[in-house]
């Protein structure tokens, strides 16, 4: 008996010590600051080119064009338990790699990647596929070379991930047939890319679609086409002038998202609301909401940038503007405004590069509420930020924890292309949704119905690598801040694959995978964010069994000791009755 109790308590004791050392994949700071952290890129010589989950392990791994010559690809894999990005595999190429679009190309369940380059800024644009197989990559086909300007993915039938660019002076969609493309003519009345541009596949209008966001030739006009029995344009617009790359983020938290454009050499960021009108939260229709479902388009929807808010940058930092390009060979672009929500409040942040007399940095401004938003600058806190010649930054969560770091190409005192890693370590008392489509879908969309602890509901939405040019760097999932509520997501719904699904009761601070399907049997896998805690309440849980342990075993040998005292007394007592 007792080498079966010894048994018990070993079985329970690894179990501890298992679920304790659940805290070694995340980084434990004091500060309420950024912190620079060591994940191993120290001594890589390159620029980032693509994020993706390129083993199938839910984590977020890194491709870098690294060499002079911006010839050689590598594959940085994020190892959690060590806490740092390990040299996979690289690829050797003939000219400078200019983009790489992660996607599943061939549906086979791998990311594969598909990888842009050309001789000059203005030669002919070589593309090849390397399909993946979680551990490394395999040549598999090259494409029929672009002109003028880098492809973008889409797809036209929601099957499969498709090119839109131009060759031969009209656009021209490389149509993907399980891993292998023939170019296809599109609509006559299509623009020709810009080069460089901030096309996208996104939703616009509502409906979880992605549509086509195309920044024509000359940077001053856009087209939207929207997604039904093929692709429809719907709409054309201006674009300020100078205007840098096009982002977008749902700014106003109304459940349709907005333009972001920089203007590139000049001190402001254009914020371009959606006109799209928001959904009905509620049993009232004022401010004239629509009563529709999370996923049905608004044909009111579009953008006035003569009715931007304009954010000055010089009010906030003095004689800094916007950075007009990045270093690098090949096909090149100036960084976009990159929108995050790093304080997890539901609303996005914004992160971008500035010029000034002193060199470049990243700034980072605060969304407050007003009418609209407005953004404050972060001041305190951010010195982590102040050394780095920064080139461009990218947002993900490099540890998994729910929250948004920072990854900073910059170059050294020697003009050397580095990678520094920036954890966000901002308290937040608030709880956050992290969502992707299986195999990164190019253009997914999600949208939240969300509960306040006051009762009051809003809707939110984001969007999975939207765009795929010009090393946009999108990490492969979406991560919503929800703010601090005791609730489950009401709703949550996915447009991705050409369909669309809900779901309901949502578990917040956790992380989401779709897995869309051509029927309804849609599958959804949801992985639980440990608390930071767990180890505390689990060391809290052994220390009670311990003592209730103790005094059981305790209580058990007093009650034997009275037991046999009984038992003796019996034995030494006389039966007078007998006598």
């Amino acid at each position: 008996m007792w080498s079966l109790r010894l048994q018990h308590l070993a079985l329970l004791l690894a179990f501890a010590g298992c679920a304790l050392s659940l805290g070694s994949s995340r980084f434990h700071f004091k500060l309420n600051q950024l912190y620079e952290v060591t994940v191993g890129l120290e001594t890589v010589q390159g620029l980032p080119l693509a994020l993706g989950d390129f083993r199938g392990t839910l984590q977020t791994d890194l491709l870098v064009a690294t060499g002079d010559d911006q010839k050689t690809v590598e594959l940085w894999a994020w190892q959690p338990l060590l806490k740092r990005f390990e040299h996979q595999t690289d690829l050797r190429f003939d000219v400078a790699v200019s983009n790489v679009i992660p996607a599943d190309f061939n549906n086979d369940g791998h990311l594969d990647m598909l990888v842009m380059g050309s001789a000059t800024a203005q030669s002919p644009i070589s593309m090849w596929l390397y399909v993946g197989n979680g551990t490394g990559f395999t040549r598999s086909e090259t494409l029929a070379q672009a002109e003028g300007s880098l492809p973008f993915a889409f797809s036209r039938d929601g099957a499969t991930v498709d090119l839109l660019g131009a060759a031969n002076q009209t656009v021209r969609v490389w149509a993907n047939n399980n891993g292998v493309f023939e170019p296809e003519g599109f609509a006559d009345t299509a623009c020709r890319p810009a080069n460089p541009h901030s096309s996208a596949f996104v939703d616009l209008n509502g409906d979880c679609a992605p549509d086509l966001f195309i920044v024509c030739e000359g940077n001053e006009e856009y087209q939207i086409w929207t997604q039904g029995a093929g692709f429809t344009l719907a709409q054309t617009g201006k674009l300020p002038s100078s205007a840098g790359p096009v982002s977008f983020a749902d700014i106003s938290g109304s459940g349709s998202l907005d333009m972001i454009i920089p203007i590139v050499g000049k001190p402001q960021i254009y914020v371009v609301y959606n006109k799209q009108r928001p959904i009905c939260t509620g049993s009232s229709t004022k401010g004239g909401c629509r009563r529709a479902a999370m996923c049905e388009a608004d044909t009111e929807f579009g953008f006035d940038v003569a009715a931007a808010h304009v954010v000055d940058i010089s009010a906030m930092w003095p004689g800094e503007t916007m950075m007009a390009t990045v270093a690098g060979k090949g096909y090149v672009a100036p960084p976009p405004v990159r929108a995050g929500d790093l304080d997890l409040d539901g609303y996005p942040d914004l992160v971008f590069v500035t010029k000034g007399k002193s060199g470049s940095q990243v700034r980072i401004l605060k969304s407050v509420p007003g009418s609209p938003r407005a953004f404050e600058p972060v001041t305190k806190g951010v010195g982590a930020l102040d050394h780095l010649q920064a080139q461009d930054v990218a947002l993900l969560d490099l540890d998994g924890s729910g929250t948004v770091d920072l990854l900073i190409y910059y170059l050294d005192s020697r003009k050397a292309p580095r990678i520094s890693a920036i954890y966000n370590n901002f308290f937040t008392d608030a709880f956050f949704i992290k969502a992707q489509t299986s195999s990164s879908i190019p253009g997914s969309s999600f949208k939240y119905l969300l509960v306040s602890d006051a009762g009051h509901k809003h809707v939110a939405q984001a969007a999975q690598l939207p765009q795929t040019a010009y090393r946009m760097l999108s990490p492969p999932y979406t991560i919503t801040g929800i703010g601090r509520t005791n609730n489950y997501i009401e709703d949550f719904a996915v447009g991705a694959g050409g369909g669309t699904r809900s779901f309901e009761g949502l578990i917040p601070n956790s992380h989401v995978v779709v897995f869309p399907s051509n029927s309804s049997a849609w599958r959804l896998e949801l992985f639980m964010n440990r608390s930071e805690s767990t180890p505390y309440i689990l060391a809290t849980l052994l220390s009670s069994m311990l003592v209730l342990a103790i005094t059981v075993f305790a209580l058990g040998a007093l009650e034997r000791k009275a037991d046999r005292r009984e038992k003796e007394r019996a034995l030494h007592s006389i039966n007078f009755d007998a006598l």
